[in-house]
């Protein structure tokens, strides 16, 4: 294991050249989300008003807009795509705990990371394990093996990833330590976005290289 979070991580392709990401921590696993976790995503995620209120718009959003979202995060996966979403679960009885996403973003080269655990399992220390392993191992992996990110129709091959960012609302103690304390990201600007005011942290990757 790694001496930095104790995570092991995993790249596996399937005889259909589908990605299989796992992430082992302490007490977790993050894995690919599949289509099988759209209703456990919308349940306890998506339309638990507490669990969205410092997210993004900070509204709950309907099954639907959670399928679409669980669907283009499955076809990136079945496409060697790394930049998607993980479900995280508990090792000892296998029950949800919540997700991280390393998603696309409108900036070049740029990865955008974002998380919700469910009520549930807030103040055990889930996140900061689950988000810290993301942040550390698995941008070593993803850098180790090449993967590009923003993969679009009219760019197939994407654009060199070079910094994965965050954002948080200074109201979110919680978000903000694990970004600052945890993954060690650097916070480089404030600026609205849905709204609200929000931190800007980003970990610059072009030094692993």
């Amino acid at each position: 294991m790694n001496n930095k979070t104790g995570a092991e991580v995993s790249f596996e392709l399937d005889d259909n050249n589908k990605l299989n990401v796992r992430i082992n921590t302490e007490r977790l696993t993050l894995e690919s989300v599949t289509v099988e976790d759209t209703k456990t995503y919308y349940d306890n995620l998506y339309s638990d008003k507490s669990v969205m209120n410092l997210y993004a718009t900070g509204n709950i959003q309907s099954l639907e807009y959670v399928k679409g979202r669980v669907d283009t995060w499955v076809k990136r996966y079945e496409k060697n795509d790394v930049f998607s979403s993980l479900t995280v679960r508990k090792n000892d009885d296998d029950s949800f705990v919540g997700q991280v996403v390393a998603d696309y973003s409108e900036k070049v080269g740029q990865s955008e990371l974002s998380y919700l655990f469910a009520k549930k399992n807030w103040n055990k220390g889930y996140a900061s394990e689950a988000v810290g392993a993301v942040v550390g191992e698995w941008v070593n992996k993803v850098v180790e093996k090449g993967y590009r990110i923003n993969k679009k129709l009219d760019n197939p091959e994407g654009e060199r990833f070079t910094f994965i960012f965050a954002t948080a609302r200074p109201d979110n103690p919680a978000s903000v330590k694990i970004l600052e304390n945890t993954c060690k990201m650097h916070k480089y600007c404030e600026q609205e976005r849905f709204g609200h005011l929000r931190n800007y942290y980003k970990k610059d990757i072009t030094p692993l290289r």
